[in-house]
């Protein structure tokens, strides 16, 4: 009995690999999951794609699987990425010192947030790793409030902020004010957090503007896939 259930484990994973791996496809290259119905979207043509390229597992399991049993709905592509949140989570928590990166942005509702990312070594590749954590909700768009939502969403994350010892942003005062910015509270909070400017920062807003000069968009892009 105890070897049937271990090889229904096996099977159920390897049917879950090819749902998982477009998840995260579309994760790692910005494609959102749903279209505008919940039944087609980039995550369900990625499943027909795979099916068509011979993923003869994926091809079984959602012709064969009942519907309640394809782990294909939304709810289910939900549970699977904060799944693959955790992991991250774990990873990080494991880390013995971080650099924190985060810039202010409005989604296409004009809602304030804060895009938050993360760099750190992993502990048992050595390796640096540069993570996007998530947008912060921005309640207000002074100092104080925001470094008190940076401090809550590393709370809620169970993200230890002690390992904390560098915080990056653009160099607007409400951020790198020397003596009210975000990163003059925090090292007040704790000294050993040091500030640096995002150097490339300037030079990403300028070549975002270059964009909509024709000839110059076009160099870059010839640029970038010469690179």
């Amino acid at each position: 009995l105890n070897d049937f259930a271990q090889k229904q484990i096996k099977l159920n994973r390897e049917k879950l690999n090819s749902i998982v791996s477009t998840i995260i496809f579309c994760g790692t290259h910005d494609l959102p999951l749903h279209g505008k119905l919940n039944s087609g979207g980039n995550f369900a043509d990625l499943l027909k794609f795979r099916i068509e390229s011979g993923d003869k597992m994926l091809q079984s399991h959602l012709s064969e699987s009942k519907s309640t049993e394809k782990y294909i709905s939304v709810r289910i592509q939900n549970e699977l990425i904060n799944i693959c949140v955790d992991k991250l989570y774990r990873s990080i928590s494991k880390c013995k010192l971080f650099v924190i990166l985060a810039d202010k942005s409005a989604d296409i509702s004009g809602v304030k947030q804060m895009s938050l990312d993360i760099r750190y070594v992993d502990v048992i590749t050595e390796n640096v790793h540069e993570e996007f954590l998530g947008f912060v909700p921005l309640k207000q768009l002074n100092a104080e409030s925001i470094a008190n939502d940076i401090i809550s969403f590393f709370s809620n994350s169970k993200l230890n902020l002690n390992k904390m010892v560098g915080q990056g942003y653009d160099g607007c005062s409400t951020m790198a004010g020397k003596d009210g910015g975000v990163q003059k509270i925090r090292n007040d909070m704790d000294p050993k957090v040091v500030y640096f400017h995002c150097t490339l920062h300037t030079l990403n807003v300028v070549i975002h503007d270059l964009n909509t000069v024709t000839d110059i968009r076009n160099t870059i892009g010839t640029v970038k896939n010469i690179i």
